[in-house]
């Protein structure tokens, strides 16, 4: 089991990886990773089946290029569809960033409905805007 500071740790990775576009790093080609990654998150957002790795690319590198793009989250629910899941201390680290996601979402959620209800029960006019 991760500790909370690990637990701690692993968010921050996933929600402030460094990114280097794939045009600085491939002369304008799109990595075989990138593609892969991409297939995943249509997966997600079609509520298709993911396609499963093929052996000459690296869940781990995937894992990597996801974290870069703040997509981990979200890539975590095609990789929890595989056949063939990457190895456990991987897929637990993969699933810790959707979970982690998942409270952060719950949490602003809560936050926003104590709000909206305090301004409106003290008649105070407002305007919801989506933020970052």
């Amino acid at each position: 089991m991760m500790s909370g500071n690990e637990i701690f740790h692993e968010y921050r990775r996933c929600s402030q990886g460094g990114i280097m576009t794939f045009l600085e790093r491939n002369n304008g080609m799109l990595p075989r990773e990138y593609e892969y990654l991409l297939s995943w998150i249509r997966s997600v957002l079609h509520g298709t089946t993911a396609e499963e790795l093929p052996g000459e690319l690296s869940f781990e590198k995937i894992y990597e290029t996801a974290m870069a793009h703040d997509v981990g989250n979200l890539t975590f629910y095609a990789v929890e569809q595989l056949n063939r899941p990457p190895e456990p201390e991987l897929y637990k680290r993969w699933r810790v960033c959707r979970d982690l996601a998942l409270v952060r979402d719950m949490n602003q959620e809560f936050a926003r409905q104590e709000l909206t209800a305090g301004f409106a029960e003290a008649g105070i006019p407002y305007l919801e805007l989506q933020g970052t």
